[in-house]
This record gives structure tokens, sequence and C-alpha cells, in this order.
């Protein structure tokens, strides 16, 4: 049995269902706009819109990224939103009749996608340039976090990925990173990176774990809430 219910917090409609359950789940309509929430009987109207107005960051990376997965399936990249490094920007399309580059501008990012305009061309292009964007971000703060905790990684890779922001193969210290994390503000991209290499030191998550992390991380918690808490 449920009860569904409808409120309004920090100008965002709330849709309220209420179930026999012990814990608060919060999710985005497919609209982006209005918020779902499956809260437990007992809990009042103020309880929910407080547990909200806690979440607003991850409530606001989701939105986001909800702006990239619309950049992907856009029939029109032009003119649409992209957050880079967790600003907003918007996309340009550029047919030059030059090599495909990338340029990022104040609230823009520019695609000179060259003679060939097309939008499976556009997505290549900028795919390229996520990819080689994360690795030279990442480069110095790998270096810098791998002298500060004694380590050492034979290869780093970039690439997109669907469930993972990084990942770490410890037998062969191979390193590898979601090209998408340039969408993120940069203090989530070197949590990502001291989080796999704390891997070469305790493999599996657990209190030891997040112990480590926390010791050279100690803000790690509000870093991994801005990445929507898919991965790790």
């Amino acid at each position: 049995m449920t009860s569904v219910t409808t409120i309004v917090v920090a100008g965002s409609t709330v849709l309220i269902v209420r179930k026999p359950i012990r814990h608060l789940y919060l999710r985005l309509a497919p609209d982006g706009e209005r918020i779902i929430v499956s809260a437990p009987w007992s809990w009042p109207d103020d309880r929910i819109a407080q547990a909200i107005t806690q979440r607003s960051a991850w409530i606001e990376q989701q939105r986001r990224r909800r702006a990239i997965q619309h950049v992907r399936v856009a029939g029109e990249l032009d003119g649409l939103p992209i957050p880079i490094w967790g600003q907003m920007h918007r996309i340009r399309i550029l047919a030059a009749r030059s090599q495909p580059t990338v340029v990022s501008t104040p609230g823009e990012l520019v695609l000179h996608v060259g003679a060939e305009a097309t939008l499976q061309r556009a997505h290549a292009v900028l795919a390229a340039w996520q990819r080689a964007t994360v690795r030279a971000a990442a480069h110095p703060v790998l270096t810098h976090w791998c002298q500060v905790m004694g380590l050492s990684v034979s290869r780093l890779t970039i690439r997109p990925m669907t469930t993972l922001w990084g990942s770490c193969q410890t037998r062969d210290r191979r390193l590898c990173l979601n090209a998408r994390l340039v969408h993120d503000p940069a203090v989530c991209l070197e949590y990502v990176i001291v989080h796999e290499l704390t891997h070469l030191i305790e493999q599996s998550h657990g209190p030891r774990f997040d112990a480590l992390v926390g010791h050279w991380l100690p803000d790690w918690r509000e870093r991994h809430a801005l990445l929507g808490h898919n991965g790790g």
C-alpha cells in the first residue's frame, strides 16, 4: 500500500511516494526536473524536505549528467549544454576545413569537426577530446599521489565507462579512468585517482580502505557525493 503526495522544495516539484520501507530513496523523473522520493510512512514532509536539501549537490550533479546524456543522443549537438570540470558550457560546432580540434573557452566548447561535419564525426571529436583532457589533467595528479603514497603504476588508460569512475588492476598495477570525469569538478578526478591507488595497498572496500583514503583525502565523502554514487 502506498500514498502519493506532492511538495515543492527550493523551486523543485517533489513527488513523494510513501511505502512500508525503512529508508528514503531519491531519483529524478525522466524530465530531469521533478524529484521522485520513496519514503517511509512515518516521515513527515518537513523531514523529507530537509533530506532533499542535504542532497542538493547530488541532485544538481544528476541534472548535469542528464545534460550529458542528452548530448550523446541529440540529433544536433550545436548549442546544447555540457558541463566541463563542473562548469556549464554550450557546444558550438564549426565545420572549418581543418584538422578536428576542440577549444574550451569560458562558457563554450567549440568543436572544429573538419569538412565532414556529420553528427558521427562530432561525437568522435568530442570523445577524443574527453580522453585527451582527462589524461592531461590526470598525469600531474597521479604523479603527485604516487610520490606521496610511495606507489607506482605501470600504465594509465582513459576510456568511457558506464558503471565505474575508475579501476585498478592490482596485479599489473594498471590504472583506468573514466573519460567522462571531465564533466565533474576537478576534485572528483583527484579523489578517483587516490581511491584507485589505495587498492594497491588494500584491495577490498572496507573500514581499513576507507581509513586509508580518509588519511589522504579527509573530504573524500563529499567528493564521492559529487560523482552521484555511481561506480567505485
